[in-house]
């Protein structure tokens, strides 16, 4: 067991940058403390700055997390800068109403929507995992229903519409401070959920953990701070500094953790991480359908629309979701059937190979045994190819047993018959319901289409490429087996290679 500043030091030697933030970190927070103990009544403006200073820096280090970081996560990263962009912003105004205050009481609680829309981005950043396909139309549409339930939520705690010209009538604070509550025990909730869902060590899990401890710092201590803001009645002296704690936080970790390049293995996905992308919509549609109907009571209009764009947005999502999925359905049908098919092809010839003809033979023989009817064998053999391919060479040989697999299959005419490569310089083919008749017309068309051919060949006999060819037939009922047909038409091949070559041998 290592003694703790072992483990420190390593654990510095892996994440060099804090070496420097740490440290900067904490001096930021004991010159906030020194400003707002000393200077806060002589110069309220290095109050303000160092009030903004935190969420700024932390608005930077998501930036550059997002710009720096691989495609996997960037989606991710965008929109927590966005929510911290926001939070910042709002701050930012609250500020500068307080140093210049405003006649106009409905854009002065323009902050507090700004602070509440904080959490729709950041809502965004974990409705749905950080896989690389996916489609614009959802994020637009989880955008929608974020945004529309904001504001009807904002209605709801400061009876207008945000921007809306009118009397406003806040909520009791205590009730607003419990909303906020809600919302970041709800955000730091579902950050927690995405980091357990997501074990796959790499930049999208860092991505949840920095969020899962920035997201719950922010709740705790923002819970403290509105309790002291509504118990103080405003001023609560140097307990100020907790509204700056969890956004440093958000910059050290942003700044000390490495940031992990393209590379990393896609790993497969838990039950309850595909349960938290599928239930994210529903989520949006529910809420949506309830904040409308609780406000409908006041303003009747505006909560029907809330339903009716929570039913339209969910339909949209739902159609789009299906025929993505029957197109993924269909792509994946066509992508079997290639793969198959490249399964069964010979590669060099374009032919159907060994291993399908022998599946092919075991399940046309059990047809013919069932129905009654012949099945003939044709076993084809490229006379002195081994002496072609020494002589030529062997990408010589291998044009020469493409041209001989094009010439076989001109020769199959039927489409219930079947031409493979069986091996070598060798060649089947398995003819449905064809007698003795039938087979030797088909094996006289293929060795004329590869005598038509004119390959030269200047050590057989003829000076062209020939072939050789056995068959044999089965005819039921017989106890033969496959195993005898090829067994036969192999002596056949034998027999018509002995009996000096380019010739076609029958075996019963």
């Amino acid at each position: 067991m290592q003694p703790p500043e072992h483990r420190m030091k390593r654990f510095l030697d892996r994440h060099p940058a804090l070496k420097w933030v740490l440290p900067a970190a904490a001096g930021y927070l004991c010159l906030y403390g020194l400003v707002i103990h000393y200077l806060r009544a002589a110069h309220p403006g290095i109050d303000y700055a160092m009030q903004l200073a935190a969420p700024w820096a932390a608005f930077a280090c998501c930036a550059r997390r997002a710009i720096r970081g691989p495609a996997l996560t960037r989606r991710a990263w965008i929109c927590a800068t966005a929510a911290i962009f926001l939070w910042a912003s709002a701050l930012s105004i609250n500020v500068f109403y307080q140093l210049e205050p405003q006649d106009d009481v409905t854009i002065a609680h323009l902050p507090d929507f700004i602070f509440f829309m904080y959490g729709a981005p950041m809502l965004l950043a974990f409705s749905r995992g950080t896989e690389l396909r996916q489609l614009r139309l959802y994020d637009w549409l989880d955008s929608i229903q974020v945004l529309a339930s904001a504001a009807v939520i904002y209605l709801i705690l400061f009876s207008v519409l945000p921007l809306e010209a009118g009397p406003s009538q806040p909520a009791p604070a205590s009730f607003v401070e419990s909303v906020y509550n809600v919302q970041n025990v709800f955000l730091a909730t579902v950050g927690t959920l995405r980091l357990l869902a997501y074990a796959q060590r790499g930049e999208a899990r860092r991505f949840y953990s920095i969020m899962f401890a920035f997201l719950w710092i922010y709740a705790a201590c923002a819970a403290c701070y509105n309790h002291l803001v509504v118990a103080y009645q405003g001023y609560i002296g140097e307990y100020e500094i907790l509204a700056a704690v969890p956004f440093l936080v958000l910059a050290v970790a942003c700044l000390g953790a490495p940031v992990e390049q393209p590379g990393e293995a896609v790993a497969s996905r838990s039950v309850l991480e595909i349960f938290i992308d599928s239930a994210s919509p529903v989520f949006y549609t529910v809420a949506l359908v309830i904040l409308g109907v609780a406000v409908a009571r006041e303003r009747y209009w505006i909560g029907i629309a809330a339903i009716v764009l929570a039913l339209i947005a969910y339909a949209i999502r739902s159609t789009a979701l299906q025929t993505s999925f029957m197109r993924s359905q269909r792509e994946l049908r066509e992508a079997h059937d290639q793969l198959e098919k490249l399964a069964r092809t010979d590669v060099l010839t374009g032919v159907a190979n060994r291993r399908y003809f022998d599946m092919t033979l075991e399940a046309e023989w059990h047809r013919a045994a069932s129905s009654g009817r012949p099945l003939s064998l044709l076993l084809i053999d490229v006379d002195h190819f081994k002496k072609l391919n020494d002589h030529y060479g062997h990408q010589a040989g291998d044009r020469c047993l493409r041209e001989i697999a094009l010439a076989l299959s001109s020769a199959v005419v039927r489409s219930t018959d079947l031409l493979f490569r069986y091996g070598g310089e060798e060649f089947a083919a398995i003819l449905v319901n064809a007698d003795r008749a039938g087979a030797e017309v088909v094996a006289a068309r293929m060795r004329s289409a590869v005598r038509d051919l004119k390959i030269p060949h200047a050590l057989a006999d003829q000076g062209v490429v020939t072939v050789s060819i056995g068959f044999s037939i089965y005819l039921p009922p017989t106890d033969a087996t496959q195993v005898c047909l090829v067994s036969a038409a192999d002596r056949a091949l034998y027999l018509a290679k002995t009996n000096g070559r380019d010739r076609v041998e029958c075996a019963g």
